[in-house]
């Protein structure tokens, strides 16, 4: 593929008819002990593979996986067995072209359970854990058409989990307020502004109250404050790069207030956002990645104690790292190979070395890439 797919239509498009297949590339061991990765390995999963999720679905202590697979409508569940090493527990059915999911107790009974967001079905498929790693289907949730990012948080302060999923259809943030049970109140829908993309959470203006971050195409991130009611202020906008589709939340200049991170689609850099302490952000700061940065993560990858990025570069098979130098600032990036169309990027400690690793969804070739830090390689 000669042109990256636009922002718009990468939304609104199923990923694998309109991508086809992209060129391969190959994992490497040179590259990633420059970037202080130690190893790479790869993990073959279902048909296209979108998202992932970590969590310790089993209770022993060890992160494990859930992989939405947009091909096959399916979650599959990977259970970690030792560091950096995982199982294939099951998989559950879910609704159509899953496109993203989240981790949380809905019901209460101290088991994490999935909701995940179907993007050709137009609602959210509730996932019951059994606190073993298996997941039973609970009560599907309606929301509008094309959901592309969901996230979990209590928005009414009840003590009982909420959802906010973001929608193609109208622009709109479908609020869902959860009975404590498993079960959720109908949406109520917001405005979520352009063409909104990845949905996270976090507190911007540090009153104690979640508050919602959406990348929008318009080349702005919405700010949307939450009350502690379940209702939202009308949403503030921050400038970033072209078309951004991921955010990551993380205190990049360590002075206790929330930044961001976003994923700029089509500018082919990230976009570091200084917040202000009160939802509003400073202007952006580029940082020139790989081609069409589709995820972000955030992590302490060289354990300097300062958090670094990493994002998944969907049309040129990589991910590039930024280390981050503990005052708003990163270095360049150091690029590592991945599979076919990474989706997606996290960052957790899943080999035990006290230090964040990175999970990459790749779409394409239908596999996660695991990078995994360690001794055998050091930061320069």
């Amino acid at each position: 593929m000669s042109v990256a797919p636009s922002a718009w239509a990468r939304r609104n498009a199923t990923p694998v008819a309109l991508l086809g297949l992209l060129a391969a590339a190959c994992g490497s061991t040179d590259q990633p002990c420059s970037a202080g990765f130690g190893s790479t390995t790869s993990l073959g999963v279902a048909s296209a593979p979108i998202a992932t999720v970590v969590a310790d679905f089993n209770h022993d202590g060890r992160p494990d996986l859930a992989v939405a697979q947009n091909g096959s409508n399916t979650v599959s569940i990977l259970l970690g067995t030792g560091p950096g090493a995982f199982t294939t527990a099951g998989t559950v059915a879910v609704g159509q072209q899953p496109f993203a999911l989240t981790a949380a107790d809905f019901d209460g009974d101290g088991n994490l359970d999935l909701a995940v967001a179907n993007h050709g079905s137009g609602d959210v498929t509730i996932l019951l854990g059994d606190g073993n790693g298996g997941f039973v289907q609970g009560t599907p949730v309606t929301v509008l058409a094309n959901p592309v990012g969901i996230v979990a948080g209590d928005w009414d302060r009840d003590g009982h989990v909420d959802l906010a999923v973001a929608n193609l259809q109208g622009y709109k943030i479908s609020i869902l307020i959860g009975d404590g049970a498993g079960g959720f109140a109908p949406a109520v829908n917001i405005d979520g502004g352009p063409s909104p993309g990845g949905i996270i959470t976090t507190d911007f203006n540090l009153d104690g109250i979640a508050d919602l971050a959406i990348p929008n195409s318009s080349s702005v991130v919405s700010i949307l404050l939450g009350h502690g009611d379940g209702t939202f202020a009308v949403r503030k906008e921050s400038q970033t790069g072209s078309s951004p589709y991921a955010l990551a939340p993380g205190d990049f200049n360590r002075d206790g207030k929330p930044d961001l991170a976003v994923a700029d689609f089509g500018g082919n850099d990230i976009s570091i956002l200084i917040g202000n302490g009160d939802g509003t952000m400073v202007a952006p700061v580029p940082y020139s990645a790989g081609t069409s940065p589709y995820s972000i993560a955030v992590g302490d990858f060289n354990g300097d104690g300062f958090l670094d990025a990493a994002v998944a570069n969907f049309a040129s098979n990589n991910i590039s790292v930024f280390h981050g130098k503990g005052d708003g600032k990163f270095g360049d990036a150091l690029t590592l190979a991945a599979g076919r169309a990474p989706s997606s990027i996290n960052a957790a400690d899943i080999n035990a070395d006290g230090r964040a690793d990175l999970i990459v969804t790749n779409l394409t070739s239908n596999d996660l890439s695991l990078y995994l830090t360690g001794d055998t390689c050091s930061t320069p």
